[in-house]
């Protein structure tokens, strides 16, 4: 049996679940595009009603922008998107998660993905100690069931030479000078974390874990286990 994409969506939109993807033209047909999703006007003056309706008509308002990471290009990325939408109908979005989200989450089986990236830290530069930490955090704020890794980062580890750290200093300069770091953070911030920028970094990290006292259970379960049972229990 074939299942269409947009029978995929209506599973986790009738389970209370939001888009989340800057290019939602990848997810429906041109014939199941209404028209009415598809205006470009300007984003208004005053807050729409939150509903899911206003939901998907201003999320369609950018169907063909330009993906810009960062917000590169003069475009936005995925958490950029998100927040634009949501401000539309009168709602602020921080970039980070509240003890509170994670519970909220956790009562509806969801499970959080920790990042890799520098927002683990608001001065120095994050390293795999940080992200064990945080990871620890949320297992006592939500239960181990409920967190995994989100790591928006390469799978393969990236070749620091003298081209990417040039590029990549002018990168953490213009995300500093548009406030998406705050002012003070090194020059030579990276956006993964050093000591587990190598192809093993998973076991590294379940050997991290292990060392401070944490079952294989469990770590079976942050690697990946959790959000398999979601998936398996969304599609089946």
């Amino acid at each position: 049996m074939r299942i269409e994409t947009r029978d995929i969506i209506a599973v986790f939109t009738n389970r209370g679940a939001r888009l989340k993807s800057w290019r939602l033209k990848h997810y429906f047909d041109q014939k199941h595009q209404p028209q009415e999703l598809l205006e470009t006007d300007e984003l208004p003056t005053q807050p729409l009603p939150f509903t899911r309706a206003n939901l998907l008509r201003q999320a369609f308002r950018f169907l063909g922008e330009r993906y810009g990471w960062g917000h590169d290009y003069q475009g936005r990325d995925c958490s950029g998107f998100v927040s634009e939408v949501y401000r539309s109908m009168g709602v602020q979005l921080p970039r980070n998660t509240s003890d509170a989200e994670l519970r909220a989450m956790a009562d509806r089986g969801g499970v959080a993905g920790i990042i890799f990236w520098p927002y683990l830290r608001t001065d120095t530069q994050p390293m795999a100690i940080d992200l064990v930490r945080h990871i620890e955090h949320a297992i006592d704020v939500c239960g181990e069931d409920h967190v995994g890794l989100g790591s928006d980062t390469a799978v393969t580890p990236v070749v620091r030479d003298a081209a990417f750290e040039k590029d990549n200093r002018e990168a953490v300069a213009d995300m500093v000078a548009q406030g998406v770091f705050e002012k003070g953070r090194p020059a030579d911030l990276y956006m993964f974390i050093p000591d587990l920028n190598r192809v093993d970094r998973y076991a590294v990290l379940a050997g991290m874990l292990s060392a401070r006292g944490h079952s294989d259970a469990r770590i079976a379960k942050i690697l990946g286990g959790n959000f398999a049972r979601v998936m398996t229990e969304v599609w089946g």
